[in-house]
């Protein structure tokens, strides 16, 4: 049976189309400096997060696909079929920095959904005591 083929629970089987990427980048060596740059700090954003973003690529890379001209993303997926686009690329971002903040105030304790937006809240408010930050 194929990765492609699952039996089903009452009996038959299903065969899902997986379609083959274009090209496949998995395993390539090295990364483009100049790419690494565009993604990084995108033409036409004064703050892209540029850390954030590199902290993203570190977890999620090391495959980059030009979306336009001085924009560079990451492919995500199947054989790395998706483009993410750039607002699951701030979703991700988002994410990232919330778990960092309750890391950092909880520690490794497990909250619920509720108490952790009751900890964002409170260093919302903290944080607005100094508007620098």
């Amino acid at each position: 049976m194929s990765a492609a083929t699952r039996k089903l629970k009452y009996g038959g089987l299903a065969t899902l189309p997986l379609p083959e990427p274009k090209h496949n980048t998995h395993g390539a060596v090295g990364v483009n400096p100049h790419e690494l740059l565009q993604f990084l700090l995108p033409t036409g954003f004064f703050h892209s997060k540029s850390t954030a973003r590199l902290y993203i690529f570190a977890e999620c890379g090391p495959t980059l696909v030009k979306v336009r001209e001085g924009w560079m993303s990451l492919r995500a997926g199947y054989k790395g079929m998706h483009v993410v686009t750039e607002q699951e690329l701030e979703d991700m971002i988002h994410e990232m920095i919330r778990e960092d903040i309750l890391r950092v105030y909880v520690g490794s304790a497990v909250l619920t959904p509720t108490e952790q937006e009751e900890v964002i809240s409170q260093v919302r408010l903290q944080g607005a005591a100094f508007p620098s930050l």
